[in-house]
């Protein structure tokens, strides 16, 4: 639900901006109505597919939390999920199993047309193509680029996860425990994530917390204690302690002018002498 009201957000905002930034302001460019239409098409799509894959594991591992099933996101778990369920043994409860009516199956073919083709669009197909989001730029837009040996790096372990994962599940002739007690500790840093999440509160409780509550101190006893009230302690202990010659009698003030003089008559000696 929350995916969903941001892209809506992304659909007003694309929509928004193909009406203004052409300078004409009377819907002369349809780009970003174009773009709103791609976005539900693959919204669409996405809740199809994200509700197929919560389905299966739930009726694998009986769960459907993230952290249990984390390994989904790698090349492996969908090596696992091809090779398990068109190569796998076949179970009992699955002798009556059928096709996908033609509603959901004509969808899906669609979408996956669709989703054909905002690949090739992504890799600049067939090469002319500016891009539809081009509107959205005020200058000039940064180009399609392509870092070959990061594509490359991860086609190869994908390939590799492949062929491990065909190993495993179609051929069995590697064994799961086996692996997993091989390579155990490898195995604990993905599962947790390669401790990112660890790291990234560590660096809250350690760093953050611990530089909040100098700063805390710092405004506390310096800006606030002797910055501020520390002139204000001052003025009101001063303010005590002078109002003790306001005493009202006429012989204090006559005394105080008398030693008032007297100072002055000193005063004017040392000069003059």
């Amino acid at each position: 639900m929350s995916i969903e009201l941001m892209l809506n957000a992304v659909n007003i905002n694309l929509i928004a901006a193909a009406s203004h930034l052409d300078g004409t302001g009377k819907w002369a460019n349809f780009d970003g109505q174009i773009i709103a239409i791609f976005v539900i098409t693959v919204a669409a799509a996405e809740v199809g597919l994200a509700m197929a894959i919560i389905l299966r594991m739930y009726r694998n591992r009986s769960t459907v939390n993230v952290d249990e099933i984390n390994l989904m996101k790698c090349a492996l778990y969908m090596a696992r999920a091809m090779f398990v369920v068109f190569y796998g043994r076949f179970a009992e409860q699955h002798e009556h199993v059928h096709d996908a009516p033609p509603t959901m199956s004509i969808t899906m073919g669609l979408l996956a047309v669709f989703a054909l083709v905002f690949g090739l669009v992504a890799l600049n197909w067939p090469g002319s193509f500016d891009g539809i989001g081009k509107f959205i730029f005020y200058h000039e837009g940064h180009g399609f680029e392509f870092v070959v040996w990061l594509g490359a790096l991860s086609t190869v372990l994908a390939v590799v996860a492949f062929i491990f994962g065909f190993l495993v599940y179609a051929r069995r002739s590697v064994s799961v425990e086996g692996t997993r007690q091989r390579f155990a500790g490898l195995l604990r840093v993905f599962e947790n994530k390669y401790y990112v999440d660890e790291m990234y509160q560590w660096g809250i409780d350690r760093v953050v917390l611990s530089l909040s509550r100098f700063v805390a101190w710092l405004d506390r006893a310096l800006v606030n204690d002797v910055g501020i009230n520390g002139p204000a302690d001052i003025t009101r202990t001063l303010g005590n302690k002078l109002r003790y010659h306001v005493t009202g009698y006429v012989y204090s003030y006559a005394l105080a002018m008398a030693l008032g003089l007297v100072g002055l008559a000193i005063f004017w000696w040392i000069v003059s002498t």
